[in-house]
């Protein structure tokens, strides 16, 4: 008996672990996937219409941040000005912002972005058990993933944790800054990503922004 209930969590496990694998791949092609395609989507509606070129790298700095205030009255942010807002993307994806600039990473062309999601955890779950496993999930679904910078911060007065990370996928290098909080069985993640040949004008952007996300 106790030899079928261990094979039973063990099972269970299993299935959870490789869904969180699932999840996280979900997020990365959302992250990179996506911003790929709108900025292959802004570049067709560019030379059809022959009135936007392309532009060239700008600094952004805080105060390009305004306030956005969620729909459903959990959370807030400081979001880039002008950025292209999305919601519900996919399945747990809250809301976008999507830079209407284009950056080339490669041959590949890209917009920078930010994603605010959440997931259900069980009650028992902590911040350092979230980040933990989905670290491991990032390392195993991702292509050459290397966590580079981890640091703990405070989100409503909650402990929360910011991972900063680098990748490879379609053909170019990419990096995001994800950070983590916790509260009511619910685990919040907001994710920037940007290629990495243009990570230093989108860093302080990226950083003021998740450093400003607040849960009501």
């Amino acid at each position: 008996m106790n030899y079928r209930k261990k094979e039973k969590n063990k099972v269970k496990g299993g299935f959870v672990s490789l869904s969180l694998i699932a999840v996280i791949a979900i997020l990365i092609a959302l992250a990179i996937g996506t911003g790929v395609y709108f900025a292959v989507k802004s570049k067709t509606k560019r030379q059809k219409d022959s009135l936007i070129s392309e532009t060239t790298s700008t600094v952004f700095d805080s105060s390009e941040l305004q306030l956005y205030e969620d729909i459903g009255k959990e959370f807030s942010i400081l979001a880039p000005k002008g950025w292209e807002i999305r919601y519900k993307e996919a399945f747990g994806t809250l809301v976008s912002f999507i830079n209407p600039q284009v950056d080339k990473e490669g041959a590949v062309s890209f917009r920078a972005r930010i994603l605010v999601s959440f997931k259900y955890v069980t009650g028992d779950t902590d911040l350092e058990e979230l980040v933990k496993k989905q670290k491991e999930a990032f390392l195993i679904s991702s292509e050459n993933p290397k966590i580079i910078d981890e640091k703990n911060t405070t989100v409503s007065g909650m402990p929360a944790k910011i991972v900063e990370s680098t990748f490879t996928k379609k053909g170019g290098e990419w990096r995001t800054i994800v950070l983590y909080v916790l509260k009511n069985e619910k685990a919040y993640i907001v994710t920037a990503s940007a290629s990495n040949s243009t990570w230093s004008k989108y860093k302080d952007l990226f950083e003021s922004s998740l450093q400003s996300f607040q849960l009501k």
